[in-house]
């Protein structure tokens, strides 16, 4: 039989374990937002040069964006 005091800690490492895992969601959710603000700026630039699929690919990359956030 385990001791309080031992499941208490185990219980606190759980927590740990979960916090930092969310911290690394965060930070891989923040980066996917700053790649999707470039790619959408990349887009823009393009829509004026190859018109319509350039236009198409822009809303493409703008749902995916608004998913993300």
């Amino acid at each position: 039989m385990r001791r309080p005091n031992e499941q208490a800690d185990e219980k606190i490492s759980k927590v740990k374990a979960l916090y930092d895992e969310m911290e690394v969601a965060i930070q891989v959710q923040a980066l996917v937002r700053d790649y999707l603000a470039k790619a959408q700026k990349a887009l823009e630039c393009l829509e004026s040069f190859t018109g319509r699929e350039a236009t198409l690919l822009r809303a493409f990359v703008s749902k995916l964006a608004e998913r993300n956030t």
